[in-house]
């Protein structure tokens, strides 16, 4: 891929919008337009939103595995509890 075309696509992915930071802080792609795109215009899309992304998904990592190291046992008798009742947890429309 010569960087004279990635440069094209990216501005165009630019100046059209199509590059969105989504409710979850990751950039992504998100055509307005429809169209097609061939495997070659999305791998330069692809690399470009790893980059935007790469500084965000690493913080969101380490925070995760900070979390994770400080997170104490339930112990085994409410991990079962929680493990059996999970179910119930979780909010739904249907009720």
């Amino acid at each position: 891929m010569t960087d004279d075309l990635v440069k094209r696509i990216l501005e165009r992915a630019n100046t059209e919008g199509d590059i969105v930071c989504g409710d979850d802080g990751y950039y992504v792609y998100w055509p307005r337009r429809t169209g097609a795109y061939s495997s070659y215009h999305l791998r330069a899309l692809a690399d470009e939103l790893d980059r935007r992304n790469e500084v965000w998904d690493k913080e969101l990592n380490e925070y995760f595995d900070n979390l994770a190291k400080k997170q104490e046992p339930l112990g085994e008798e409410f991990e079962k509890v929680l493990y059996n009742n999970l179910d119930d947890l979780y909010v739904r429309d249907d009720d």
